[in-house]
């Protein structure tokens, strides 16, 4: 049932103004004005409203409120933007604050607690306080529970999401980087799949998707994921989606080894260079985030290259492809008609199941290519891993839930192409087509 619309004139800054109150919006306008822009704000972006000043508490009224909402700045940024209404009594005030966090509430579902977890280690160190300066007041501004804990050792966060009781638990939010992010992502889905008695060794089972949402604050060396999930390294937007209840599907990738898990990905999966230089890194910790460029430069003066066979299964829907201008994002077309489709075969399948007909034998009806060769690396990207270091990422064109990987392929060469791929990688040139 749609609430009436709600409209009054109050004051801003002892300025009237026409104040409008739907279903959809909060508007308002300065009354004086015969062509003025409308300000609004969005019910699904108010991140709170609170009686009285937001500045000088000590001077309120009693008549007034302030409504938070989200700000969009240039590019993708969100900040936070709080007005102050003046009412003319304290019941017009409770009325427009009753009738905003009404609307607040028959929104989207927004996270009311959550599990913070903090790599205090993670790139420059600077995870614990970006969290309490930066991420930690918006939280409780927006009235979410937070049970915070800060990891000590490697695999911390992986082995905290085996054991902990997560009951009334809306989410888990990691502050560090990509690292921090896959531990949770590969302990939250290893339990879920271990919850439901599937086993994991079984490259045929098909993953049970984890109950709780994964939110991420950037503040690690890379934070790939956030750049591709976000389109910007920023902890206070990435704060402002996680309250709002901001969610976004992504492909997760299961890699095995002698028929047996190794682990979840779902953002990059490297051999070769890039493989090569992430364990290397590992070595130069104490460096920061600037391991990874030691790394790549000694490994390029090794200018290894690897020997062995690549199979894949092209991808047949020609409605994208590695060469698509067009980047992922939140409510992507590609990806949500290709979620539409695997929940179609899904059901099929277990209608199959349930029939008592065979599992389809990906090796019988599906077309398996070949390459060998010697290379230089073997990528299978799920994100395009544009960060910092490259600005496009290595593929420029990835999708984040359109069911497959971009396999990128660089044969053995000289060192000096090689050198000029990689600076083409860490320009804001696309490599792809070049």
């Amino acid at each position: 049932m749609a609430l009436e619309t709600l409209s009054a004139v109050l004051e801003i800054d002892d300025q009237p103004y026409e104040v409008c109150l739907n279903s959809k919006v909060l508007t308002w306008d300065k009354v004086a004005l015969r062509h003025r822009s409308i300000n609004r704000a969005k019910l699904t972006e108010i991140v709170a409203i609170k009686a009285g000043p937001t500045d000088k508490p000590s001077q309120s009224n009693n008549r007034e409120f302030t409504v938070h909402s989200v700000k969009r700045k240039k590019g993708n940024k969100w900040r936070l933007h709080s007005e102050t209404f003046v009412c003319p009594d304290t019941a017009t005030r409770d009325k427009w604050i009753k009738r905003i966090q009404t609307s607040i509430e028959t929104g989207p579902v927004r996270p009311q607690r959550i599990f913070v977890i903090v790599n205090p280690y993670g790139g420059k160190g600077k995870a614990p306080k970006i969290y309490q300066k930066k991420v930690a007041p918006l939280f409780e501004l927006a009235g979410i529970i937070t049970e915070d804990i800060a990891t000590t050792h490697a695999n911390h966060a992986w082995q905290l999401m085996l054991d902990k009781d997560f009951n009334g638990v809306d989410g888990i939010v990691c502050v560090g980087g990509d690292g921090t992010f896959a531990e949770v992502v590969n302990g939250l889905i290893l339990r879920t799949q271990k919850d439901a008695g599937i086993n994991i060794n079984d490259q045929g089972s098909k993953l049970i998707p984890p109950k709780l949402k994964i939110g991420i604050i950037p503040a690690g060396s890379t934070d790939v994921v956030v750049y591709d999930t976000t389109g910007y390294n920023d902890p206070v937007t990435s704060a402002l989606q996680i309250i709002l209840g901001e969610t976004l599907g992504m492909d997760v990738c299961s890699v095995f080894h002698d028929n047996e898990l190794i682990r979840y990905t779902v953002s990059f999966l490297g051999y070769g260079f890039f493989g090569d230089v992430v364990r290397e890194s590992e070595n130069y910790r104490w460096v920061g985030p600037k391991r990874y460029e030691l790394a790549g430069a000694m490994q390029f003066m090794g200018n290894k290259s690897y020997h062995g066979e690549v199979k894949y299964v092209p991808n047949l829907d020609e409605g994208h492809s590695p060469m698509d201008q067009n980047p992922c994002g939140a409510r992507c077309n590609i990806c949500t008609r290709k979620k539409s489709m695997l929940d179609i075969n899904t059901n099929q399948r277990s209608q199959q199941a349930e029939g008592g007909v065979d599992e389809i034998d990906l090796d019988e009806t599906d077309h398996w290519n070949s390459i060998k060769g010697e290379f230089m690396y073997v990528n299978a990207a799920l994100v395009s891993g544009m960060c910092d270091k490259s600005p496009t990422g290595v593929s420029p064109a990835a999708h984040l839930g359109n069911g497959c990987v971009d396999l990128i392929v660089v044969r053995k060469c000289s060192r000096l192409n090689y050198l000029r791929h990689l600076m083409r990688l860490s320009s804001s040139a696309n490599h792809v087509r070049n």
